[in-house]
């Protein structure tokens, strides 16, 4: 067993790691989640407002027309109805917002499977890929100590990226509607993964898969329509908002450059400009979908998910020994941050040391806090960055995933591929 365990970081096949090893994973993975759970109880705010709003629609109310005296502000309905309603499935089988969190504890242990049994990468690759997303702390503390929607969401990213990988199209579309139906993700994807089928499908098939996809994501509007739209008008309202204390535009609040106008101007600009990368062949599917995605979430000045915008570029990366060192120092220092700057730092060894490096409010707080919280995601987006400059990819996959004119030949990149652990 452990010489099998042992052979997983060596072996360079197709073949799914050692089931020894997998179920090591899993069950560590679980163990780490239950106690991130165990250790906040109350699981924070984004917790309550999921619980909240879905028990609405549990009881057959409007969740959009919550009342002004109600336990949470209903400005804070700002989740589509297809995410309420899977929210309200489960709380459906158990009243509890420990439902939601053991819920969420069962998708991020998913993605582990994903990564395991559908990337056709090396094993090595997807080993280390693997306890990467089942122990990484900043993980743990941002998706579990605080329960947290973002691990339902990028469960659908890695099948996304997995099935864009076996060129399977519809599960591909599949799981873009499903993110369209959740939280409305899907807009920001369809341009290059239009084109991706209709230079393989071709373009009829290509439309039909939008409009099947656009249809899927605005029936589940119907319900309490038009107060469904009021999750999309909740969150445009956030763009006027002064930077919070942990997005990256705190930074440039700081030296006086920020106006609510770039955002607005940056993420369709950047998502046009990553879509004509994709049509010119410097980029492929999977990191048109990953930065698209990156290019909607990275400016926003309401509380910015960083591990969310960081992790699905692991995804798409080279993993060296190096590098995998360098992500999970960042990942610790991140959760450090975050917990420092939680409720919980006083009751912590080295409480005062932790206030006061990392002590912050809504609006104001230590460029340092800013810098550390985000640390993981800046060292990822730089490993990412080193390869595209360097002409690189991350590993040699079996399927062409570049852009060419329907009905034209796939043109086989021959990229420069680094030692599996150099």
């Amino acid at each position: 067993m452990i010489r099998a365990v042992l052979g997983t970081f060596r072996r360079k096949d197709e073949a799914p790691p050692p089931w020894s090893f997998i179920v090591a994973v899993l069950v560590g993975g679980l163990i780490a989640r239950l106690v991130a759970i165990a250790a906040y109880r109350y699981g924070g705010d984004d917790l309550t407002v999921y619980t909240y709003f879905s028990r609405l629609l549990l009881n057959g109310q409007n969740p959009f027309d919550a009342p002004e005296a109600g336990a949470v502000d209903p400005v804070y309905a700002d989740n589509p109805t297809g995410e309420l309603g899977l929210f309200a499935a489960v709380l459906q089988i158990y009243d509890s917002r420990t439902a939601l969190r053991l819920f969420f504890v069962v998708a991020d242990l998913t993605t582990v499977l994903t990564v395991a049994f559908l990337f056709r990468r090396p094993t090595w690759w997807r080993a280390h890929l693997m306890l990467l997303l089942a122990f990484n702390p900043f993980i743990l503390v941002r998706w579990h100590f605080y329960g947290a929607d973002k691990t339902v969401l990028f469960l659908w990213i890695t099948l996304l990226i997995a099935f864009l990988e076996q060129e399977r199209h519809a599960l591909a579309w599949t799981a873009t509607t499903i993110l369209g139906i959740l939280k409305w993700m899907s807009a920001y994807i369809v341009l290059p993964l239009a084109a991706f089928t209709a230079s393989r499908r071709g373009p009829g098939r290509a439309l039909l898969a939008v409009a099947l996809s656009f249809l899927a994501v605005a029936v589940t509007t119907i319900p309490f329509f038009p107060d469904s739209l009021d999750p999309w008008h909740h969150r445009q309202d956030r763009l006027d908002h002064r930077p919070d204390h942990e997005s990256v535009t705190r930074l440039l609040d700081a030296v006086g450059l920020w106006d609510p106008l770039i955002v607005k101007i940056f993420v369709p600009a950047a998502l046009i400009a990553i879509f004509v990368l994709f049509v010119v062949d410097r980029i492929d599917i999977r990191e048109a979908v990953v930065l698209s995605l990156a290019a909607s979430l990275i400016l926003l000045p309401d509380i910015t998910r960083t591990e969310f915008i960081a992790v699905p570029f692991l995804l798409i990366m080279r993993l060296t020994r190096r590098r995998l060192a360098a992500i999970w120092v960042a990942a610790a220092l991140s959760a450090v941050a975050t917990v420092g700057a939680s409720n919980k730092a006083s009751t912590l060894p080295f409480s005062s040391i932790l206030e006061r490096l990392f002590d912050s409010t809504e609006y104001e707080g230590s460029l340092f806090y800013v810098f550390v919280i985000n640390l993981f995601l800046f060292v990822v987006i730089a490993l990412y960055a080193a390869d595209r400059l360097r002409g690189r990819v991350d590993v040699e996959l079996s399927h062409d995933l570049r852009f060419h004119p329907p009905g034209g030949a796939a043109r086989r990149p021959d990229p420069t591929v680094a030692a599996a652990l150099d």
